[in-house]
């Protein structure tokens, strides 16, 4: 299962998810799922609907975004869901800041 977080370009109402221009969005296997002020608070909502299916998550993250700040947050994501082993890497396209596979 592949969950993404990017930007949204425009404000929409899409599978009766409403959207504002410029607030981050949840994909997950390219459908529009959630709508969040922050990029960690959506992929978040993500994995609490779908964690428990699965054991491994791969965590890229974006330059923009940087080491830390997603080390921080894999550590926090590994906490807050126990049974997933959550791994980091760089290498999340630039206009995602954070892209998350679940195994």
């Amino acid at each position: 299962l592949t969950l993404e977080v990017t930007t949204a370009s425009r404000t929409a109402d899409i599978d009766g998810v409403s959207v504002k221009e410029g607030q981050y969005i949840g994909l997950v296997n390219t459908r529009l799922e959630n709508a969040t002020d922050s990029p960690e608070s959506c992929l978040t909502a993500m994995l609490k609907a779908h964690a428990d299916e699965y054991e491994i998550a791969t965590l890229f993250y974006s330059t923009a975004v940087g080491e830390e700040a997603a080390a921080s947050l894999a550590e926090l994501l590994a906490e807050q869901f126990e049974e997933l082993e959550v791994d980091l890497l760089a290498g999340a396209p630039d206009l995602y800041p954070y892209v998350m596979m679940l195994e």
